[in-house]
């Protein structure tokens, strides 16, 4: 057992070719960069061929594809042997509603008799009167049996549905219609199966046992069997209507969940079907093995995936937290996947760490942004577009569209069950759904966490601003506001109106995520670099001096450091639409406006003759430019493999756009007009004379300054009050984009290559050829070492802002960590585009021009920097003034450092 908070985390995302074993293998690597806890993607047994492992279909049992139980333990215990913990990715919110889900295979079987059906957040009982719906046929279900599409056959020994690759079981009380007219060596079962009756669950069981039984011993019988099952279907199409008829669930087509659906989802994938954790049972059982991993000392640590997804986001922390005591032994370090919108705080009464850092990524990247230079952007976005200069009219549109598109169901629910008035008005069904849209679309956060009524605090402000919000836009129907407000604010809401406020929040979050992250972020893009998890692409503070945002980061570090020290500090994870490289470089953007708001003027014109009617539209145009530029390789030309991923991205960010396409209703020939577009321009016969040059010429520059942001974020997300998270691979330049691109599997070879020429090379040789990113592995490697050599000084330190003085301030930033007589003090560099000019990196006093850091009168007078080994002395200056450190003496060797102070 590692004790947690560790000094780092290094998130590895494991799938069946890079399972345990593969991981193991490269422990010693990861020894070396100096990862203090191993971050594991979900390790429970998962949909077959799972790239992520968040469609578990047990999550008693340890994958076996990656290795299963013993593979585990051996991971941990080479990981344990090396002082480096193991996290565990915990999915309670959902799982997948797939064949190879036993407890979910036995609700379809048995609807509401199974004993699991307890386990999922059922919308109906699950019987023949009423059946769970289930969204999976490919049209309508008279068509697709028509056409002999539906087929029967056998799966896990019983007989089944199978509809290209969904399988779905038939109720043993229907077998019996199903083999009506079969002859030997069928008569038999055919007998037992006119002796089940539809409520006897026991004599069903016995039949699926005594059917077991034969497959397995009787190889004659069984393809008898599958002979008469396959034949069925074209020979009497009416029978099987028939069947389908006499189940527990109903199949529809996939277009029609807005009509109906069985089961509350995880978002809109009706793939993945919710789990009633909030059960007491229902949690003991899915937290079994992760308990006894605790108890066993496999386990250090929980990541909660999705806690917004969950009916009592606080009820289930409190209950995991006490879980984990009891079993571990003591606390342990608890995350939770929370987005926090602006301005919003983690609930304080959350027994947790913290997140898992996409507050940080945001706070972080904006240091990069120039208020007046991303102001610049907008107008010349908006002007060329026709969208708003405001990101928060964009997402009331984005949310109220994916409310009716996506979550109409949802949606219809709530309308239907919103409560009376306490004084008895009531809404009709439309009103009630234009006043759940509304108010949903006009909330500022994800979600509010009531378990009580009427709402206070946080949670009461919020939702009276929607509702102000959406009177003011006159999108209400008349009375729905005072219908709301008496019903959520109102001191005589009824019992129903709390049941119905707990359904409405698990609505909220989930279409906030679709809303905002899978739509507005590929919609609105002036700046991709701030489109990203966690953060948005909104107006920032007007001063071109940086105060406000400077300011406002001390602030966040300082608030971080008081309440969530054990927090995360992410700069890239695998729900990231860009990774923290692409970004760093878009920031960059901001700085040279002008210039690239010029080139971009004379790219669309140059390039008008390969547009094919209107594809791609004036802002998918954009976001190819900006996303050439992100993902360019930063040594060599871009390859045919650099094409197939644009064209894999372009095809993802359309349809999350849902303006010319999208997944329910694709357009498959403006995706390839646009496609050929962004192919057309990397290729000289048909791009503009002059655009490779002046394209590879600015990436060149957006490349090697984006290049030192990501220093900075480095150092920062290593300095700053959290633990600093790290996404596998991210020791080099990670230039990947949206999953699955940031899923593809690592060349280790060139990652040890770096670690060594870290560990070997000075500083100033590998900054030198920065392209290799072999500069980022050693600043990467050294910031670890701080965190591992300076541990409590680096998580229990105070936060103390160091404001820079001289005609250079406003491009640096520093503060210090106090812990008794400790001190650590960090140095970044912001908008370097006004330091200096590409090959030359921003070093030394001749860039600097004397500009200081003055320090506190108590603070150490020689400093070691831990990322060159330098070691400097405080500047005693005039008595009236205070001692300080050279600027430009720190940043002689790299851009970036990291100091200890030294006594004596």
């Amino acid at each position: 057992m590692i004790p947690a908070p560790f000094r780092s985390t290094y998130r590895l995302q494991l799938t069946p070719e890079r399972d345990f074993a593969h991981m193991r293998a490269h422990l010693d690597a990861l020894e070396r960069l100096g990862v203090g806890a191993l971050y594991l993607s979900p390790v429970f047994e998962s949909v077959p061929g799972s790239e992520h492992g968040y469609d578990v279909v047990d999550p008693t049992r340890v994958r076996a594809a990656l290795g299963g139980r013993s593979g585990l333990e051996s991971l941990a215990a080479d990981a344990h042997e090396r002082g480096m913990g193991i996290v565990l990715d915990l999915v309670p919110n959902h799982m997948a509603a797939h064949a190879d889900n036993p407890w979910w295979w036995d609700v379809l079987t048995f609807g509401a008799a199974s004993p699991h059906a307890r386990m999922f957040a059922l919308t109906c009982p699950g019987t023949r009167d009423e059946p769970i719906t289930l969204p999976v046929l490919g049209s309508a279900l008279e068509d697709v049996v028509g056409a002999g599409q539906l087929q029967l056959g056998i799966h896990e020994h019983m007989l089944a549905f199978r509809h290209h690759e969904h399988r779905v079981p038939l109720t043993p009380a229907s077998w019996a219609l199903a083999l009506r007219g079969a002859d030997d060596p069928l008569q038999d079962l055919r007998a037992r199966c006119d002796a089940v009756d539809e409520a006897d669950i026991a004599a069903a069981r016995a039949l699926q046992r005594h059917l077991r039984e034969r497959l397995d011993a009787e190889p004659a019988f069984a393809g008898a069997l599958h002979s008469w099952l396959d034949s069925l279907p074209a020979r009497d199409p009416e029978r099987v209507l028939a069947l389908v008829r006499m189940q527990p669930h109903r199949l529809v087509s996939w277009r029609r969940t807005g009509e109906g659906l069985g089961y509350r989802r995880f978002f809109d994938i009706t793939g993945l079907v919710g789990v009633r954790v909030e059960d007491p049972e229902v949690f003991a059982t899915t937290h079994a093995l992760v308990g006894d991993l605790l108890e066993r000392g496999v386990v250090d640590a929980v990541r909660i995936d999705h806690v917004d997804g969950l009916r009592d986001p606080a009820g289930y922390l409190d209950r995991l937290a006490a879980f984990v005591r009891e079993r571990a032994g003591g606390p342990r370090r608890i995350l939770v996947e929370k987005i926090l919108a602006p301005g919003e705080r983690l609930p304080a009464s959350w027994p947790v760490d913290g997140t898992t850092g996409y507050d940080f990524l945001a706070a972080a990247g904006r240091l990069f942004v120039r208020p007046e230079g991303f102001a610049r952007l907008v107008r010349a976005y908006a002007l060329r577009t026709g969208l708003p200069l405001d990101f928060d009219s964009v997402t009331v549109v984005t949310k109220r569209h994916v409310a009716r598109a996506l979550f109409a169901f949802e949606v219809g629910r709530l309308a239907r069950s919103l409560p009376t008035a306490p004084d008895g008005a009531r809404l009709d069904e439309a009103e009630a759904t234009e006043a759940v849209i509304e108010l949903t679309a006009h909330l500022p956060v994800y979600r509010t966490y009531a378990t009580s009524l009427p709402l206070t605090g946080a949670d009461r402000r919020r939702v009276d601003a929607a509702l102000a919000a959406a009177g003011s836009a006159a999108t209400l129907p008349a009375g729905a506001e005072t219908h709301l407000r008496a019903g959520l604010l109102g001191e005589a809401a009824a019992e129903a109106w709390t049941d119905w406020v707990l359904d409405w929040q698990q609505l909220s979050g989930a279409v906030m995520a679709k809303a905002v992250e899978d739509t507005a972020f590929y919609l609105y893009v002036p700046l991709a670099a701030l489109a990203e998890v966690g953060d948005e692409p909104a107006p920032l503070a007007a001063h071109s001096d940086g105060a406000n945002a400077t300011a406002t980061f001390h602030a966040f570090c300082a608030e971080r450091r008081r309440s969530w020290p054990g927090t995360a500090n992410a700069t890239s994870t695998h729900d990231t639409k860009r990774a923290e490289d692409v970004r760093a470089r878009l920031a960059v953007l901001s700085e040279i406006a002008p210039r690239w708001e010029a080139a971009v003027e004379r790219w669309t014109r140059a390039h008008a003759h390969l547009r094919t009617e209107g594809a791609p539209d004036a802002s998918e145009e954009w976001l190819i430019y900006q996303t050439l530029l992100g993902a360019w390789p930063a040594e060599g030309p871009a390859g045919p493999e650099f094409l197939e991923r644009m064209d894999a991205y372009l095809l993802k960010a359309l349809r999350e756009a849902k303006v010319n396409t999208a997944w329910r209703d694709p357009d498959p020939e403006h995706e390839a007009a646009v496609q050929r577009f962004a192919r057309a321009l990397l290729d000289p016969r048909r791009a503009s004379g002059g655009f490779r040059a002046e394209f590879e010429a600015l990436a060149a520059d957006v490349a090697f300054h984006g290049a030192l942001n990501s220093l900075t974020q480095l150092v920062l997300r290593a300095a700053a009050p959290g633990v600093p998270d790290v996404y596998r691979g991210t020791e080099l330049w990670d230039l990947s984009l949206v999953d699955p691109d940031n899923r593809r599997p690592l060349d280790y070879d060139a990652r040890d290559a770096a670690l060594t020429a870290a560990e070997r090379e000075a500083p100033a040789t590998l900054l030198a050829r920065w392209p290799d990113g072999h500069v980022k592995t050693q600043v990467l490697a050294r910031t670890l070492a701080a965190r591992r050599q300076h541990g409590r000084l680096l998580l229990e330190g105070s936060y103390l802002p160091l404001p820079a003085e001289g005609s250079r301030a406003r491009h640096a930033l520093a503060f210090a960590r106090i812990l008794d007589d400790a001190w650590a003090l960090a140095l970044v560099p912001r908008w370097t585009t006004a330091l200096t000019a590409r090959p030359r990196a921003p070093l030394g006093d001749d860039v600097w021009d004397g500009t200081h850091l003055p320090l506190p009168d108590h603070a150490p007078r020689r400093w070691r920097n831990l990322l060159d080994g330098a070691v400097h002395t405080v500047v005693e200056g005039d008595p009236q003034e205070r001692a300080a450190l050279s600027v430009g003496a720190l940043l002689s060797e790299l851009p970036v450092a990291l100091l200890v102070g030294e006594v004596g």
